[in-house]
């Protein structure tokens, strides 16, 4: 039953905080010490105004950011996420001024869950495959 609720919360987080910008809920999905290594950043972000500020930026150089989440993973306390991110690049991200291109590109996440909260977020994405649809498009 455990794998299936913190399927929920994993679920919930790329719903909720990433695809309708919702940060009401962001203390019943992330723990407030969390440590959060997100997918276009170096380096990772601790607590929730880490987080909501790394959300900013990513909103700002992917104003339409969404996340499909393919497939989810559970095995006690962690869980592992296929994703499929898109949006238009409307800011600088990598290097890159803005361009007005779409693209979407594919990573995967490790969460860790303690106390029915995610702690832990470790994202990896397909940077060069993003980098390409913005730089060579």
């Amino acid at each position: 039953m455990a794998d299936h609720a913190n399927k929920a919360l994993v679920r919930r987080l790329y719903n909720e905080l990433w695809n309708r910008w919702d940060f009401g809920d962001v203390a019943d999905i992330l723990a407030a010490d969390v440590a959060y290594h997100g997918a276009l950043e170096a380096g990772g972000t601790a607590g929730h105004d880490g987080f909501r500020a790394y959300a900013g930026q990513v909103r700002a150089a992917f104003a339409d950011f969404s996340c499909t989440v393919e497939e989810l993973i559970a095995e006690n306390d962690r869980v592992a996420a296929m994703l499929t991110w898109r949006g238009t690049h409307r800011g600088p991200v990598l290097g890159v001024e803005p361009t007005g291109r779409r693209a979407d590109y594919a990573g995967v996440a490790v969460c860790l869950i303690r106390g029915g909260l995610i702690s832990h977020v470790w994202e990896l994405a397909d940077r060069l495959a993003l980098k390409a649809q913005m730089e060579w498009s």
